[in-house]
């Protein structure tokens, strides 16, 4: 199998000309336990950092339960103490 070293590249020089989705990478599992993906797995490095970058997005994610307050809905003058 052949990799295609310029497929980051091109998809740049494709989202210039028309910004939105370049690729889409789809996993399904199915109730047996077996699992499928569509991704243009041809550049097997590339698929594999895609997936790699993924995984950390998710780990990035906070626990449920958790609640995250945007910085412009909070009063952020410092404490006297912190002066």
């Amino acid at each position: 199998m052949e990799t295609d070293a310029d497929a980051y590249q091109r998809m740049q020089r494709q989202a210039e000309r028309a910004p939105g989705a370049t690729l889409r990478m789809v996993i399904t599992l199915y109730p047996d336990g077996a699992m499928s993906i569509e991704a243009p797995i041809a550049d097997k490095k590339f698929c594999l950092h895609l997936l790699d970058e993924a995984r950390e997005a998710i780990k990035r994610q906070p626990e449920p339960g958790q609640i995250i307050v945007p910085g412009e809905d909070v009063d952020s003058r410092p404490k006297a103490a912190y002066a």
